[in-house]
């Protein structure tokens, strides 16, 4: 499979991953876009909205080769989002508010958090095609 065809894959993956349950937030199963429109949790829910820029991004750079940001930024975006809205929901603090009776902060993320971070992780792994600079020559 090619470099491009798997990038594109990722991203439409990554871009139907994020309205799927994300987390669970007081037995409410939640999307990526219902978290971000909900007006109970802290700002830092806005940096899920790189997810699906970076996803149409990379999936309409990769037809071409020439993305808008660069395709590393692009692929990483989504990654670090995820992770640092992890480690804000867990060392968040006001646990009374997120997690009922103190559960594990891993049993609120739901499946589409756990698709969202794998196409993601392959992503970041796929590499970009390289051009050859030097050609050999079969005499």
């Amino acid at each position: 499979m090619k470099n491009k065809t798997a990038t594109q894959i990722c991203s439409i993956a990554m871009f139907c991953s994020f309205f799927l349950p994300v987390f669970h937030w007081h037995g409410f199963e939640m999307s990526g876009l219902n978290y971000i429109l909900s007006d109970h949790l802290p700002s830092y829910k806005y940096f899920l909205l790189s997810i699906p820029f970076s996803a149409v991004f990379l999936f309409w750079g990769a037809r071409d080769g020439k993305y808008l940001f660069g395709r590393k930024i692009l692929s990483w975006m989504p990654l670090v989002s995820l992770i640092s809205i992890s480690i804000a929901r867990i060392t968040d603090g006001s646990y009374e508010h997120d997690f009922y009776d103190k559960e594990n902060p891993f049993m609120t993320m739901d499946f589409g958090f756990w698709l969202l971070l794998f196409f993601s992780l392959v992503l970041v792994l796929v590499k970009n095609e390289k051009k050859e600079i030097f050609q050999s020559f079969v005499e």
